[in-house]
């Protein structure tokens, strides 16, 4: 699943345990490649609101 939304109208949500890490990796619908992503610059650049949605 990519970490941002082309479309303004669904808002991005996060859990916040995703804050405690410096980097994230997604697949970005291929399964053999990986990319990585400063948690920081995904904050900056998608303004996600955080809210516990993980167990």
């Amino acid at each position: 699943m990519l970490p941002f939304s082309f479309d303004e109208r669904p808002e991005l949500v996060v859990d916040p345990g995703l804050l405690e890490h410096d980097e994230m990796f997604f697949d970005a619908a291929r399964p053999d490649r990986s990319l990585a992503l400063s948690v920081r610059d995904h904050v900056r650049i998608a303004a996600p609101r955080a809210e516990p949605i993980a167990g």
